[in-house]
């Protein structure tokens, strides 16, 4: 496992030994400059040197024509009669031809000049710079300072360039987020640099390639192009002086743990845990010591951390599926059709309260049971009404656990708000009020869940109240729809009203 340490002083390392522009000398003596001609790269750095004599390095107005040179850039330097001295150091940041020549009395005259062409630089980072579709991987480069590597002319690198469609096809917020973490980002662009000129044609089908990072990366071909890893080849063979680019469509992702550490030794558990996971060789301790001091199950044996144990026990720190957790809220999360109902819980704080021990009963609507409320209403609730929202939530819970079998016919349940009665019928359909309980008995550490497909609304007027009722009604039904005397009994009650309203009467 690389540690960020350790990355941090090889990352040192590299930069150090990797940045440098190349120094050419000239040597000058009566009546020469040697040589008399040079071709460098832009960033390049020349030094004249004197063998002997006095001489200088003028690059500003032609001692012979007294005219100008007209180079992209003037300089002169003093006049020097030091031997072995450099006589001056110029660095070219400009492309062009530099002519120049000897200032002193008859040495220009006598042949003493010279001429240096200047060629635009075509580094890595230039391709890069210059593309209009790598504005995010130049800023990556840029932060990260490895736009240094990239530049250096010293280098022979491969470099997988993601577009722009690339980092923009990442989560919402994944580029901020790696911009201040530069640690990471640095490891994974160097996850995209290969050492040495890899040209389109050795990319060949199942190549496994090592990155600048350590990591590796494989190369797959078929009849629709080469991919490096998940991310597809676009553009090949962008030859710059230093390597060769290739432009990629997709980000490529160093091999990471669940602890998002790369090349790291957690691993999830059965549980879907992550903890720091070891092999074993047969019988005998840890290969290194843990840092966490949680005691987990090991094929239903429970051993603490930096014990000994044996291979065949579970050599990866996988739990018996059975000493997972699974409260009422693991069994809420885990299902797909109960989204709505885990945000509810979110929202309103009771996740707590069904993750915690004790014994509970959750009548569970789905997706579709929510959506079965007038439009608006979820939404509404979450954003506006968290204690009416709870209220809802808790006429959904019993405080205790209430197997499927201990329901019966004409059941009163209390709930954490309010009562609700259980009805079966005569095809032994189970409803909660009026919701059908579709799937029952899933068992959790702290009680049982019973899936129902509507939501129970609790009633805010007592029983008593509604016996009394004053105002004139259309007609009442019962849970089934049927419809019924409002002198049932042990029956809920729905009585509609010529106004348009409903409530629902317990009747006793």
């Amino acid at each position: 496992m690389k540690t960020n340490k350790l990355f941090l002083m090889l990352l040192t390392c590299f930069f150090a030994s990797s940045v440098s522009a190349t120094i050419h000398t000239v040597n000058a003596g009566f009546p020469y400059y040697s040589p008399s001609s040079l071709n460098i790269n832009v960033g390049d750095t020349v030094e004249w040197v004197n063998d002997g004599g006095t001489h200088d390095v003028n690059a500003n107005i032609n001692s012979q024509t007294v005219m100008s040179f007209n180079n992209p850039v003037s300089f002169q330097s003093p006049i020097t009669s030091i031997t072995n001295a450099i006589i001056h150091t110029q660095i070219f940041t400009l492309p062009g031809v530099y002519n120049y020549d000897c200032s002193v009395y008859g040495h220009a005259s006598a042949g003493m000049v010279g001429s240096i062409t200047v060629t635009p630089s075509n580094t890595i980072y230039d391709i890069v710079s210059n593309s209009p579709t790598h504005n995010f991987l130049k800023i990556c480069l840029d932060t990260t300072s490895l736009d240094a590597v990239f530049s250096d002319l010293n280098q022979d690198l491969t470099l997988f360039a993601p577009s722009d469609d690339a980092f923009l096809a990442l989560a919402p917020g994944t580029v901020a987020a790696l911009l201040a973490d530069l640690t990471l980002l640095t490891d994974i662009l160097k996850h995209h640099a290969v050492q040495g000129t890899a040209l389109a044609a050795s990319l060949t089908n199942n190549l496994v390639v090592q990155t600048l990072l350590g990591t590796d990366v494989t190369v797959t071909t078929n009849s629709t192009g080469v991919f490096i890893d998940n991310a597809q080849v676009t553009f090949a063979d962008i030859i710059a002086d230093n390597g060769v680019v290739h432009v990629i469509n997709a980000i490529l992702l160093p091999p990471m743990d669940c602890n998002g550490v790369i090349d790291g030794i957690a691993s999830l558990d059965t549980c879907g845990t992550c903890h720091e996971s070891y092999m074993y060789s047969g019988m005998g301790t840890l290969n290194y010591v843990s840092t966490y001091a949680d005691t987990v199950g090991l094929g239903g044996i429970f051993i603490l951390a930096g014990s000994v144990m044996d291979q065949q026990a579970n050599p990866n720190w996988i739990n018996d599926p059975a000493l997972c957790a699974n409260s009422i809220y693991d069994i809420v999360s885990a299902s797909a059709v109960h989204t709505t109902l885990k945000a509810a819980i979110d929202v309103c704080a009771l996740d707590g309260i069904l993750s915690n021990p004790g014994s509970f009963t959750l009548f569970a609507p789905t997706n579709a049971a929510f959506d079965l409320l007038p439009p608006g209403t979820v939404a509404d609730l979450l954003a506006n009404d968290i204690p009416g929202l709870t209220d809802i939530l808790k006429h959904h819970v019993v405080g205790d656990s209430v197997m499927s079998g201990m329901l019966s016919n004409n059941l009163v349940v209390p709930t954490l708000n309010g009562d609700v009665l259980v009805t079966i019928n005569s095809m032994v359909e189970v409803f909660i009020d009026n919701a059908q309980v579709i799937v029952a008995d899933l068992i959790a550490d702290n009680g049982v869940v019973h899936v129902i497909d509507a939501v129970l609304l609790p009633t805010t007027t007592s029983v008593s109240e509604l016996n009394h009722l004053d105002k004139e009604y259309v007609y009442s039904v019962n849970i089934l729809g049927e419809r019924v005397s409002d002198k049932l009994k042990n029956q809920i009650i729905f009585n509609v009203f010529k106004d348009g309203s409903v409530e629902k009467v317990f009747n006793k």
